[in-house]
């Protein structure tokens, strides 16, 4: 697995979106401020490839504060092929919705193919990435992964984790899985065969009591012939009983009429008087409800009377406020004068200042136009110093020369061996010096002009700074108008509003006056109700008196009731005695239900023995069939427990001390020499390391188990034992065995080592022979180094590398 490209939008601190071209890189340091965002590049690809990322298992985290959509997409080669993760994350209000996609490229149509189902659903796009990366999350980590502050994620592991990630490296949950299947359809065999076990068993006993058959079907058809004759008996029984309950059922029923005709003689006589009873009480509750109506009326009259009376008193307060509301706003009013003098001063004084500021403008720029000719004219005749200066020493460096060669003495130039001509020399040396004069004088000018320039240059500085302050003073002056006119219009706004207060308080005034205020309608209203309420006292009264004449005739009616009822109880005479026919009925009944259940007993025990005479006739002919059946089930039994030995064998084979113990070890011979060779590498021949396979445990026992031991100068220990700097070494050397032997294996090559701090923590030789070991394992195995680090030394190392800056917020890339 190769990176090629990875795109960051929103993943924690890429808030905007950035894309790293991994393309062209081969050892690449990650740099940059703490906090920049160097280790989320490896996050980003670790999330791409397993949706999780080291320091925490909540996905929300990985979104960027500021943002509600995250965007990882992740290109790599892999197995001669081109693939591609995209993961998205989007949180709302109630919660996070994460999606994942995985695409192949078609190098022949240049599209992008969906793997796994397409829909976006986590765990089916997990499994597709996983059948083509071969490693789950751990893997990754022991053999392309060394983490920050944790290089020694698989080394420090307990012996039983190590165990099953490297087992993981190396396929062997091919062989569990394949265990499985086999225990399963072991499971599945033994079910049938116990199945076929339990049918012959049961067909055995079926034949053994086959013999009892012909007495049993003898003893049920003597069991019929004695059902069929109580079934005779019993009905002859039932017919008697059921002439008794008849005549008894008639009786009762002549009983119940009787009595019948007498209650609804006394319930007639009950009802007239409840009757009555409820018209006395209708009457008394409607003069109750008379008088309370003339009650409340008058109570309303007098409430009535007090609202009047409040209305009139709001009114009078009201008018008071008024009025000297109305005074109050007449005096803003005279004020408008006044505030539109005002508004008139700050106006003039406005527009003067202003011109002024434009005058002061126009003049500024003037003395900018002359500053920038001169500092032109400054920068020529510096230019000119500059050339004048450089012509004086190539005009000196060579009089120089001729002085040498004409001082040495001899006649020929000791530099070259050419002729010299003494005169010759001579005649150059004064036409030298006379140049060198011609400079001086020249430089000189130029100098006393740039002093020139530099002084006119102050004076128009002074003007300027003069211009300035004149342009100030006049800012100033058109401030202080600006708030003395907003001033003046906030005032003659008020007066505006105090003119439309006035109109407002004087239309009110009036209406209190004229009596067409609010109150003075509710007041109208309430005499209004006081008027119709003695218009309907007469109602009152008239009801009150036909309330009393109602409740006279009730009561007399509820009299005359009572005489009657008293009258129908005494005519009535006594009922009919129901009871003592009842239960004769009640007896018959009884002897009839008891001859009807004989009946029903005698008719299930005759249908009963029919039955039996039937089940044991056809039994002795399923006796036979059942013979034939249980010679069957026997020979495929047989067979079954065939099959069954053989997969026993099976899964034995394939269980963790079979088989997979035999790779393991092999394996890991494969490893403990990649290591030995890496680490003598790397530590310079002063350490070696070796992995066990399995530990003996204090019963005797052994467990499958890894456990790594390294040896240094003075002598074999614990990896836990030994320092920061060895440990490292060692932890490197492991990433580059278990690689390899991930290669060697299964033909899926992690072809990129991610090495996250940890080389600057190192100090001397230790830090040098990692920076070493890694560029070393560059060329041995992985095609890729990325290396995050502070530490100059190790950015030096790298030939490629890649910034990382924080800027507003967000995580920028730049990869050089």
């Amino acid at each position: 697995m190769r990176p090629t490209t990875l795109t960051i939008e929103g993943f924690q601190s890429y808030l905007e979106p950035q894309t790293i071209d991994f393309t062209a890189l081969t050892a690449a340091s990650i740099t940059g401020e703490v906090g920049a965002g160097k280790t989320t590049i490896i996050d980003a690809i670790t999330y791409a490839l397993y949706g999780e990322v080291r320091a925490t298992g909540d996905k929300a985290s990985v979104l960027h504060t500021r943002t509600k959509k995250m965007v990882v997409e992740f290109d790599f080669t892999m197995n001669d092929a081109q693939w591609r993760i995209r993961r998205t994350s989007t949180r709302t209000k109630k919660a996070t919705t994460s999606k994942a996609y995985f695409h192949k490229l078609n190098p022949e149509t240049g599209e992008w193919q969906t793997m796994g189902d397409g829909s976006g659903n986590i765990g089916p796009t997990n499994r597709a990435i996983l059948d083509v990366v071969g490693l789950n999350f751990d893997a990754f980590r022991a053999t392309a992964l060394v983490e920050q502050g944790n290089s020694g994620a698989f080394a420090q592991a307990d012996p039983a984790t190590r165990h099953r990630i490297f087992a993981n490296i190396i396929d062997l949950g091919r062989y569990a899985e394949a265990e499985d299947r086999a225990r399963k359809e072991r499971t599945a065999l033994t079910r049938e065969r116990d199945t076929l076990t339990i049918q012959i068993d049961a067909h055995q006993q079926s034949i053994t009591d086959g013999d009892a058959t012909q007495q049993k079907l003898d003893q049920a058809q003597q069991h019929l012939t004695q059902a069929q004759k109580a079934v005779k008996e019993a009905e002859a029984a039932v017919q008697t009983a059921t002439a008794r309950v008849e005549e008894h059922t008639a009786k009762w029923h002549e009983a119940t009429a009787a009595n019948r005709e007498r209650e609804q003689r006394l319930s007639a006589a009950r009802e007239a008087l409840k009757h009555a009873q409820y018209r006395a009480a209708t009457a008394e509750a409607g003069l109750t409800a008379a008088r309370r109506a003339q009650d409340e009326a008058a109570t309303r009259a007098d409430q009535l009377t007090s609202e009047i009376t409040a209305a009139e008193d709001a009114d009078r307060k009201r008018a008071a406020e008024l009025e000297r509301t109305r005074a109050q706003v007449q005096a803003t009013v005279q004020e408008a004068p006044a505030q539109q003098r005002a508004l008139a001063r700050a106006q003039t004084l406005r527009e003067r200042a202003t011109k002024e500021d434009a005058e002061a403008q126009e003049a500024a720029d003037t003395l900018n136009t002359r500053a920038a000719q001169l500092q032109a004219r400054r920068g020529d005749l510096t230019a000119k110093r500059d050339a004048a200066r450089a012509a004086y020493q190539e005009e000196k460096a060579r009089l120089d020369a001729l002085k040498a060669a004409h001082n040495h003495g001899g006649s020929t130039c000791f530099t070259c061996g050419q002729a010299l001509d003494a005169t010759l020399m001579e005649r150059m040396a004064q036409d030298l010096t006379t140049r060198l004069s011609s400079i001086t004088t020249e430089g000189t000018q130029h100098k006393e002009r740039i002093t020139e320039v530099d002084q006119q240059l102050r004076d128009l500085e002074q003007q300027r700074n003069a211009i300035t302050a004149q342009r100030n003073t006049a800012q100033r002056t058109a401030h202080q108008a600006d708030l003395d006119a907003q001033a003046a219009r906030t005032a003659l706004n008020a007066v505006g509003e105090a003119q439309t207060t006035l109109e407002q308080v004087t239309r009110q005034i009036a209406e209190i006056s004229e009596g067409r205020s609010d109150n003075a309608t509710r007041a109208h209203s309430y005499r209004d109700q006081i008027t119709a309420l003695a218009d309907n006292e007469q109602q009152r009264q008239d009801a009150v008196r036909q309330a009393q004449e109602e409740q006279r005739a009730a009561t007399t009616a509820r009299a005359t009731a009572e005489e009657a009822l008293s009258a129908a109880e005494s005519d009535a005479g006594k009922p009919v005695d129901v009871e003592a026919i009842t239960q004769a009925g009640t007896a018959a009944k009884a002897d009839l239900a008891q001859a009807r259940t004989a009946l029903d007993t005698a008719h299930t025990d005759h249908a009963q023995a029919q039955k039996d005479v039937a089940v044991h006739t056809a039994e002795s002919q399923r006796i036979e069939k059942v013979t034939a059946e249980r010679d069957k089930l026997t020979d495929q039994r047989a067979t079954l427990e065939s099959e069954l030995d053989v997969l026993n064998k099976v899964v034995e084979a394939l269980s963790p001390s079979g088989v997979p113990r035999m790779i393991m070890n092999s394996e890991v011979e494969a490893l403990n020499a990649e290591l030995d060779y890496q680490l003598t590498k790397l530590s310079g021949g002063h350490l070696t390391a070796s992995v066990a396979t399995t530990r003996e445990t204090k019963a005797g026992t052994t467990r499958n188990e890894l456990t790594i031991s390294v040896t240094a100068p003075d002598g074999t220990r614990a990896y836990e034992t030994f320092s920061g700097g060895q440990k490292f070494l060692t932890d490197l050397a492991l990433h580059q065995a278990m690689s390899k032997v991930l290669t060697d294996n299964r033909g899926k090559s992690i072809q990129t080592l991610f090495v996250d701090e940890g080389i600057g923590a190192l100090e001397g030789e230790p830090k040098n022979a990692a920076i070493r070991g890694i560029m070393a394992m560059g060329t041995d195995h992985y095609d890729m180094s990325l290396v995050v680090t502070h530490d100059p030394d190790v950015v030096a190392a790298f030939p490629d590398q890649i910034e990382v800056t924080m800027q507003s917020g967000t995580s920028i890339v730049d990869v050089r």
